[in-house]
């Protein structure tokens, strides 16, 4: 609704916003009406009152905005510890605008245009939350807009594909009686850029912003325990274990030990570019468990490792103690009379869970990354 005061009004005149008649127009005296105004395109627009006989302009007087909307967040997830840097795009901000995260309001809102703004997330729980801006009495949701993950890995190391904006360590006890356990308070410093923060109560923080782009020197160090450092990292996401400076000796007491069956099948065999043929050569799929340490020898290194499948749905079983892992199967040619293996494809499945003795059954591998690449390694002054 608008009201307009000038003279000379009367039954039967016309009110054009940008060239457009108002609706609704009624005269309530020589002086002043009033109507509803027209849909119009964001920005400023003239307002001219005319009847047959005159008119009267008044040059860029009314500024249609854009209506509050939220239609994307990038990143769309991060880590449970907050502090993910993510830019909204929609329309409609302005100054004064909040943004929350599954009703959490996020931190260091800035709006850079109408239909920009960035923030940092507030901390939260694993899983999609709805992302809200409020402005004003306005507001715009996009449901489901931004999930949060844990970046943990109990086994300790690097994961999550290379850096491309944050960074999310954890920090775990590396003692006999707490193993495991998250260290708050640890103090984690990173380079480049240079800066430093503390984990909190789940062992975790992130660094993030448009600068974290190139690998990392990082530094993680708490009272009591052994500093740990990682150079030229490239890695979304690290966890190391912290070992304590000293530790009394834990008598260990025999016992059961419970274990669980893990088994699946592998898909996806098919001819592969690259991989030699011959009287002595078969091809096959070698199914084994990620590795606990870095220095693990591959499966195609030298003689083939793991459980061998030697055809398309082929099965695979392990027996292991309770716990988390993730299986892999590497499919390639082996030649029999050499024992050379050659890779082909690669098939991953993660996060399995084996919580108790019952069997967990059906994690099938799918084949799915080409290995079609060779990366020349050549090291300066190896050790005899």
């Amino acid at each position: 609704q608008f009201e307009l005061a000038g003279s000379g009004f009367h039954e039967g005149v016309e009110v054009l916003f940008g060239g457009v008649p108002a609706s609704g127009v009624q005269v309530i005296d020589d002086g002043h009406l009033t109507g509803t105004v027209p849909a119009g395109s964001p920005g400023p627009v003239d307002v001219e009152v005319r009847d047959p006989d005159s008119r009267a302009v008044l040059q860029a007087a009314f500024t249609y905005t854009s209506g509050l909307s939220l239609v994307r967040v990038e990143p769309d997830s991060g880590s449970q510890a907050g502090g993910t840097y993510v830019v909204l795009y929609g329309s409609g901000f302005a100054p004064g605008a909040r943004v929350y995260f599954g009703g959490a309001e996020a931190t260091v809102v800035q709006v850079e245009s109408e239909n920009r703004m960035s923030a940092r997330t507030p901390r939260g729980n694993p899983g999609e939350v709805d992302v809200e801006i409020r402005l004003g009495d306005d507001s715009a949701l996009l449901e489901a807009g931004f999930s949060y993950f844990d970046p943990k890995n109990d086994r300790g190391g690097a994961s999550g594909g290379p850096l491309s904006g944050s960074f999310n360590l954890t920090a775990l006890d590396g003692s006999w009686t707490h193993w495991g356990e998250p260290v708050a308070g640890a103090t984690v410093s990173i380079d480049p850029p240079p800066l430093q923060a503390s984990t909190d109560d789940r062992g975790q923080v992130t660094f993030s912003g448009p600068a974290l782009v190139k690998p990392l020197d990082v530094t993680v160090s708490a009272d009591g325990y052994e500093t740990v450092s990682v150079f030229g990292l490239n890695a979304a996401n690290l966890t190391v274990y912290l070992y304590p400076n000293e530790q009394e000796p834990v008598e260990m007491q025999p016992g059961e030990v419970k274990v669980a069956e893990l088994s699946g099948r592998v898909f996806g065999f098919k001819d592969t570019p690259g991989l030699p043929s011959g009287p002595t050569v078969t091809v096959q799929a070698m199914v084994n468990l990620t590795s606990w340490s870095i220095y693990g020898v591959p499966p195609y290194s030298g003689e083939p490792q793991g459980i061998v499948v030697d055809h398309d749905g082929g099965d695979w079983s392990f027996t292991l103690r309770l716990g988390n892992y993730s299986v892999y199967a590497v499919y390639g040619a082996y030649d029999e009379e050499t024992g050379q293996f050659t890779p082909g494809l690669l098939g991953v499945r993660r996060n399995i869970t084996l919580a108790s003795e019952e069997p967990v059954t059906g994690q099938d591998i799918i084949l799915s990354t080409p290995l079609d690449r060779i990366i020349p390694l050549h090291l300066v002054e190896p050790p005899p």
